[in-house]
C-alpha cells in the first residue's frame, strides 16, 4: 500500500470515527458534514493496490448516507473506521 493511499484511508478512517461521536452527541447535521469529508477523501485513493476487503469497506462508505437511522449510520460508521484504520497500520508495519 502506498503511503498516499495510507493517508487517505487513515483520513478517511477518523472521519468516519467523528461522525460516530458526531451522532452520539445528538449533531447528526455535524454528523453528515464528517460523512461528505470521509467520502470526498475516496478520491485520493488508488486501488489498483488494495486489499479486495479495503476496496469493499471504502465502497462501503459511499453507501452510508443510504442509513435511515442516524443510529444505524453511527455504528456502521464507526465499525468501517476501525476496520480501514487497522488496514492503515498493519500497511505502515
Amino acid at each position: 500500500m502506498t503511503e498516499n493511499n495510507i493517508l487517505a484511508i487513515g483520513s478517511i478512517a477518523q472521519d468516519l470515527k467523528r461522525v460516530a461521536s458526531f451522532i452520539g452527541r445528538d449533531s447528526v447535521a455535524g454528523a453528515y458534514r464528517f460523512l461528505q469529508e470521509a467520502k470526498n477523501r475516496i478520491s485520493d485513493i488508488n486501488t489498483a493496490k488494495l486489499p479486495v476487503y479495503v476496496i469493499t469497506y471504502i465502497k462501503a462508505v459511499e453507501r452510508l448516507d443510504e442509513k435511515d437511522e442516524p443510529r444505524e449510520l453511527a455504528e456502521q460508521a464507526l465499525t468501517i473506521g476501525c476496520i480501514l484504520q487497522n488496514a492503515a497500520v498493519a500497511a505502515k508495519h
